[in-house]
């Protein structure tokens, strides 16, 4: 402060070299705030109590975060705990999440997407130990038990036509045998080289198995084993289809195995 008193003293008779020191210090101040402006650009998530956002047009927004104590209650937690039973079944399937839930344009990644194209009413939850006081503070797996209703679940969603397929069980030989037929569909949204797969997700052990079938076009039938170490009794059976370059998907379908 006092060198600013000196020098404003020091060049008050010469308007043009006080013009010229206040155009320089505008330009640093214009120079750091620049510098602030591009590192508020880099950052993303939530730092402290603030949600910093990226905009498609490089701009940033930020929502401040209520805080959080610790407590929750029951019903949301119960919600919790259906969203993170989903949540935990992305990490066995994460192999088949891949190509049935490919990311789409907006940067929607698989697991993302898996949870998205799910409700949390195909998960029902109980409290493990109802006749207990609720606590608020606790973890919501250790209050609730749940159960996902596989029947409901999908594995890939999307606009392009279903195809046909069953699937029979040999528990004798441990094989599944799906059988395909043809369903060019003209006007429909379908290829004839759309790729058709099949999952078979053991829920008693969490394996997950991603079965390549046929093309749309072609009618037939494909094997595959199951190692001794899968539940025959508790398998979830999908299929779904693809388009050639794996960017678009159908719907996934539940399937029951008829038995040999």
């Amino acid at each position: 402060m006092i060198f600013f008193f000196l020098y404003r003293n020091f060049v008050d008779d010469n308007d043009a070299v006080w013009r010229h020191f206040e155009t320089l210090t505008f330009k640093n101040v214009q120079t750091m705030a620049d510098a602030k402006m591009n590192l508020c650009k880099s950052i993303s998530g939530q730092v402290g109590p603030n949600l910093f956002s990226k905009k498609p047009n490089g701009g940033v927004t930020v929502k401040s975060m209520p805080a959080w104590n610790g407590s929750l209650k029951e019903d949301v937690m119960r919600q919790d705990a259906c969203f993170g039973a989903l949540g935990r079944l992305a990490s066995p399937m994460k192999r088949v999440l891949r190509v049935s839930c490919p990311p789409d344009n907006k940067g929607v990644k698989c697991n993302a997407k898996f949870l998205k194209i799910n409700k949390s009413d195909i998960v029902t939850a109980t409290r493990r130990y109802p006749e207990r006081e609720f606590n608020p503070k606790a973890k919501p797996e250790e209050v609730f038990e749940t159960v996902v209703d596989f029947s409901r679940l999908l594995v890939s969603y999307g606009r392009l036509l279903k195809g046909k397929v069953t699937v029979t069980l040999d528990r004798a030989a441990r094989k599944l045998q799906f059988n395909q037929e043809a369903n060019v569909v003209d006007g429909a949204d379908c290829y004839a080289d759309d790729k058709a797969y099949a999952v078979v997700f053991d829920t008693t052990n969490e394996y997950c198995l991603l079965v390549t079938l046929r093309e749309r076009g072609e009618s037939g039938s494909t094997s595959t084993a199951l190692d001794e170490e899968y539940d025959l009794d508790n398998l979830a059976i999908y299929t779904f289809m693809t388009t050639r370059s794996g960017k678009q998907t159908s719907t996934s379908q539940y399937l029951t195995p008829g038995e040999e």
